[in-house]
């Protein structure tokens, strides 16, 4: 980030191993952000607020204000909890809630993460064709480790929700409700199920796992009762009822 900046702070001695940091601040013409933390003895409490004028700062494609607030703390047996939220372009927001267990080599880590878009015309410039409509991601979900994901324990569940979708001239009108679990084993298999309903008051269903070479096996079962909310994607008129069992 270019340009001045100021940095203030106050640094109290408590005790040989208790401090407080108060009141840090610093200033820019892009960012302002607000701090206290408390250490006693290796636990932590901490308060953050950043605010970011204009996010172009960082990704030249978007533009707009960005905000990021919440706490974050580390207790003596070493478990670091994380509350914090965020906003952006396009009326997004996000929160995520989560433990890590810092003192374990492995580095577990458990949390919940929500982003949402309310706008995502916003975010057009990043692939180059006109976005639009609203999407959200719910995700619950913990990992045996960070330190090497691929060979991770994992699971989470997740739900994905959106409405009057459009990609370039590309346009899914309708709302979007699918749900499911994404589950990763040590050996680098993953099972993956997801059910929910589509525009055109279409259900979907599916089951499949992902070997780590690739190989995919499972079942899909898919109807939509009214086709005409796909005719865009398909770049032709569609009227019909899918039935598909695979």
């Amino acid at each position: 980030l270019a340009g001045d900046g100021t940095l203030r702070a106050r640094l109290i001695g408590l005790a040989p191993d208790a401090y407080r940091v108060q009141a840090l601040s610093v200033f820019t013409s892009q960012i302002r952000l607000f701090a206290d933390a408390s250490m006693t003895n290796g636990v932590l409490a901490s308060d953050v607020d950043l605010r970011l004028t204009d996010v172009a700062d960082v990704v030249p494609q978007l533009s707009g204000a960005a905000t990021l607030a919440g706490t974050i703390a580390r207790d003596a047996t070493g478990i670091v909890t994380s509350d914090l939220a965020a906003t952006g372009p396009g009326s997004s927001t996000a929160s995520f809630a989560g433990q890590l267990e810092s003192q374990s080599p492995a580095l577990p880590l458990r949390g919940q993460l929500t982003p949402t878009i309310g706008d995502l015309w916003a975010f057009s410039a990043l692939p180059g064709q006109t976005l639009s409509g609203r999407i959200s991601l719910a995700v619950d979900g913990r990992t045996t480790t960070l330190t090497d994901i691929t060979r991770a324990d994992a699971m989470a569940d997740y739900r994905v929700t959106g409405s009057n979708l459009r990609y370039g001239d590309r346009r899914l009108p309708g709302t979007l409700d699918i749900a499911g679990t994404l589950a990763q084993q040590a050996d680098g298999q993953i099972a993956v199920t997801a059910t929910g309903t589509t525009p055109g008051n279409g259900q979907i269903a599916l089951a499949t796992d992902l070997a780590p070479s690739g190989a995919a096996t499972g079942t899909l079962d898919a109807t939509i009762a009214n086709l005409a909310p796909f005719s865009s994607l398909a770049g032709r008129a569609l009227s019909r009822v899918l039935f598909l069992l695979a």
